[in-house]
């Protein structure tokens, strides 16, 4: 079984960091990166990510659109919704 290969990205970087110190934790072999630009992020996924887990409200893309876009380039990217906002629970 191959390793997975993880984005997290949020733009608050205790989150972000905190996150990606869990996904550690849960699989000891994951490949994680850890990113609070959404914009700068985009030339990161291309790198083809396995599994995305990306907060919904940041500045200059948010969640969803980044989404679209990777989305675009590897259909098979999954992706974990992050948010504290209740309206999108």
């Amino acid at each position: 079984m191959k390793d997975v290969k993880y984005l997290v990205l949020d733009d608050e970087i205790i989150a972000a960091e905190y996150l990606a110190a869990l996904i550690r934790e849960v699989d000891e072999k994951a490949e994680v990166v850890t990113e609070i630009n959404p914009v700068k992020s985009l030339e990161l996924a291309r790198q083809q990510f396995d599994v995305c887990f990306i907060d919904i409200q940041m500045p200059g893309l948010n969640g969803i659109e980044f989404a679209n876009e990777i989305k675009k380039l590897y259909p098979r990217t999954n992706f974990i919704f992050v948010t504290g906002y209740s309206g999108y629970m």
